[in-house]
């Protein structure tokens, strides 16, 4: 534990990480999927509705990669900014 931390909740074993890492890039594919086959769906060829193109859909993925690699804590990290990534590092201002 690092200096005036009083405790933890619990540590995530590796098969866990991997396991979250595995679900959460499952949901971006399907994310995916389902944007290519509305793509070609009926709404799109006969009716000619495009269907909303998913902004990122893989982000999930990407917050869990940050949470589980850096250590943070959910807050911590929901609260990050693209400034606080400054020369390949993430700075956490406080938390």
């Amino acid at each position: 534990m690092i200096p005036g931390e009083a405790h933890r909740e619990r540590v995530l074993a590796p098969e866990e990480e991997s396991g979250y890492l595995r679900a959460a890039s499952e949901i971006g594919n399907r994310i995916e999927s389902a944007y290519t086959g509305a793509l070609a769906g009926i709404r799109a060829t006969m009716r000619g509705q495009e269907p909303i193109k998913p902004q990122d859909p893989f982000r999930l993925r990407d917050a869990v990669t940050i949470l589980i690699d850096c250590g943070l804590r959910p807050e911590e990290c929901f609260r990050l900014r693209w400034e606080d990534v400054r020369d390949g590092a993430i700075f956490v201002l406080f938390g």
